[in-house]
C-alpha cells in the first residue's frame, strides 16, 4: 500500500467494504499483492441487503457463466463484511476485478461496529468507526434542530423551553464543530461494489460452491459466529424459478415492484436449480480446491443450519458440465 491520496490539501482515505470474496484474505491479495498480511475490519452496514444476482458471463463454459454476490441499498437490511483500506493503486486494480459492477459511496452514518460475534476488533477507535460515529451525531443533532424550529412555528408561549433547547443544541453543534475539524485531517471515504442488474440465479447461471467456500473461509477467518452472520444476512440462496423475493424492491408507497431484469428463460422445470456442488471440478477462478476438499464438511454444517431447504436442493456438477472449461 502506498498511503492515503490527497485533494487540495485534504488526506484522503479509502477503504472498500467487502462483502463477498474480498472478506477472504487470499481473495483480496490475489488482486492486490500488496494486501498480504494486511489485516480488514469486519463491519455492518445498514440499508444494505446482500443477494445472489450478479450474472458472471462465461460463454466458454458449458453452463453460461455463474451467478455471483451483489449488494443493493434496501431500507432495513444490513450487511456485514470487512472494511479494506487500499490506496489509489489498489482502488484501481479492484475496479478492474469488480467488471459489471459500479462503485458507490456508503453514507458513514450507516457503518457501525459489528456485535459481539467470538472475535475482538484490533483497533476500537478505527477512523471510519470515528467517522460514522459523528456522522449519526451530526445528523441527530440536524433532527433536533428541525423539531425545535417547528415548536417555535407551532407553539409561542414555548419561548423559554425552545430557547433553552437550542442553545443546548447549539452547544452540541459547537462541540461536534470542534471534533469534526480535528478529525477531517483524515476524509474517509468507504466504497462498495454494486452490480449493475439483478438476475437470480437458475440453472444456466448457478452458484457455484467453490466461491461460496472462498467467502465462508474469509468468514471462518474471523470466527464462526461472523460467518453464521453472513449467512443470516445473505439471500437468494434458492428461488422457484421465477426469481422470488430478491427481484422486489418495496416502493414508498409500501408497494412491490419488479427490479431484476427479464428473464425469459428463467422459468419453473423439473430440472430448475440454483446452485451446483463443483468441489471436484472447481468452476470458480480464484478456487482453492485443497481447502474446500478440506473444510466443506464444515461449510455444509453451517450452511445446513441456516439454509436447510436450499442446501437439499443443491445438484452436483457433472463431469460434462465442465468440459468446456477444461478445454478452454
Amino acid at each position: 500500500m502506498v498511503g492515503p491520496s490527497t485533494a487540495a490539501g485534504a488526506v484522503i482515505r479509502h477503504f472498500i467494504f467487502g462483502y463477498g470474496s474480498l472478506i477472504c484474505p487470499k481473495s483480496r491479495s490475489i488482486t492486490a499483492p500488496t494486501l498480504a498480511g494486511v489485516p480488514a475490519t469486519p463491519a455492518i452496514v445498514y440499508n444494505l441487503q446482500r443477494t445472489w444476482s450478479a450474472r458472471i458471463d462465461g460463454p466458454k463454459y458449458h453452463l453460461e457463466g455463474f451467478t455471483a454476490m451483489g449488494v443493493r441499498f434496501r431500507r432495513g437490511y444490513r450487511c456485514s463484511g470487512v472494511l479494506i483500506e487500499v490506496d489509489e493503486e489498489e482502488l484501481a486494480q479492484f475496479d478492474v476485478r469488480e467488471t459489471g459492477y459500479d462503485r458507490k459511496l456508503i453514507e458513514l452514518e450507516h457503518i457501525h461496529k459489528i456485535p459481539d460475534l467470538g472475535f475482538e476488533l484490533e483497533d476500537e477507535d478505527h477512523v471510519v468507526f470515528h467517522k460514522s460515529d459523528l456522522a449519526r451525531r451530526r445528523s441527530s443533532s440536524e433532527h433536533v434542530d428541525e423539531d425545535n424550529a417547528k415548536n417555535v412555528d407551532n407553539d409561542d408561549d414555548s419561548d423559554t423551553k425552545t430557547n433553552i433547547e437550542l442553545e443546548a443544541a447549539a452547544d452540541q453543534d459547537a462541540f461536534l464543530d470542534t471534533t469534526l475539524d480535528v478529525a477531517e485531517d483524515d476524509a474517509v471515504r468507504v466504497w462498495v461494489y454494486l452490480q449493475r442488474e439483478h438476475k437470480a440465479a437458475n440453472k444456466r447461471f448457478p452458484i457455484h460452491q467453490s466461491y461460496v467456500d472462498m467467502i465462508m473461509r474469509g468468514c471462518l477467518s474471523i470466527s464462526e459466529g461472523f460467518a453464521r452472520s453472513f449467512l443470516d444476512t445473505t439471500h437468494g440462496w434458492h428461488n422457484n424459478g421465477s426469481g422470488g423475493d430478491i427481484c422486489l424492491e418495496e416502493a414508498e408507497d409500501g408497494e412491490s415492484r419488479e427490479i431484476c431484469a427479464s428473464d425469459d428463460e428463467n422459468t419453473v422445470d423439473d430440472d430448475h436449480h440454483t446452485w451446483v456442488e463443483d468441489r471436484h471440478l472447481p468452476l470458480y477462478v480464484r478456487a482453492d480446491p485443497h481447502y474446500s476438499n478440506s473444510f466443506g464438511h464444515k461449510i455444509d454444517e453451517l450452511v445446513r443450519d441456516h439454509h436447510p431447504d436450499a442446501l437439499e436442493k443443491r445438484r452436483t456438477l457433472s463431469a460434462g458440465e465442465s468440459e468446456d472449461k477444461e478445454e478452454g
